[in-house]
């Protein structure tokens, strides 16, 4: 018989005192079962780090990015299919007196939140340089950011300018995305007040063009793509 092999899943976290782990052998199915169930893994790696890490993501190409407790940012270097842990971490310098906190990964976008509320954007991803050249400062007022796997940007806004009701737990949608222009171009107004977690990391399907929006809640346009982070 011949042998059928899986392309493992990534699956990386990190336990309550800063550990990084990284599970082998999750595949998306089995082959030997009928109801072709997820695989859950055989163990759990743990991955170096010289300090205790506070957040971890992973995107497309097998990219994985992290911040440390203190904020410091570190890349993942040599991550495969077939290297799942890859070899070394490489140390991406902060942005000029910040401190990151989480980072959200897309298919060719990094993301990054810092503990005063502002969203960074990393220039000059490339296949041949991954870990990037800069940070760019996107808004302000920003408590979570999610980037999905076709780069979408979604995030949890503290404060949206126009809104005094919902004021805080807002989320927002970037607007104006594409590979020629992946920073986006404004914010669209989502659902208001008291949300803090936002994830589209499992939407992976490319949106159709001409295709009619989700009806929202009937806002100015100023109010929905104007300055509604203050940035």
């Amino acid at each position: 018989m011949a042998e059928c092999s899986l392309e493992q899943v990534p699956v990386w976290a990190i336990s309550e005192k800063g550990d990084v782990l990284c599970r082998i052998g999750v595949t998306p199915q089995d082959p030997a079962r009928d109801d072709l169930r997820p695989i859950r893994g055989n163990s759990w790696l743990h991955v170096g780090t010289d300090q205790p890490f506070r957040s971890i993501c992973i995107g497309g190409g097998h990219q994985v990015w992290a911040i440390a407790r203190d904020g410091s940012v570190f890349y993942r270097g040599s991550v495969s299919a077939h290297n799942p842990a890859g070899e070394c971490w490489y140390h991406i310098p902060s942005p000029p007196r910040q401190t990151l906190k989480q980072v959200s990964v897309g298919r060719t976008s990094v993301y990054a939140v810092d503990d005063s509320g502002n969203l960074w954007y990393r220039q000059g991803l490339t296949p041949s340089y991954p870990q990037g050249s800069a940070w760019e400062l996107i808004s302000n007022n920003v408590c979570k950011v999610s980037v999905g796997s076709l780069d979408q940007v979604w995030i949890i806004a503290d404060k949206v300018s126009g809104f005094p009701s919902e004021s805080s737990g807002t989320v927002c949608h970037r607007l104006g995305v594409k590979p020629m222009q992946p920073k986006g171009l404004s914010w669209d107004y989502g659902i208001g007040g008291g949300w803090e977690h936002v994830s589209v990391r499992g939407n992976s399907v490319e949106t159709q063009r001409g295709m009619p929006r989700s009806p929202m809640p009937s806002r100015t346009q100023s109010q929905v793509n104007g300055n509604a982070l203050g940035c």
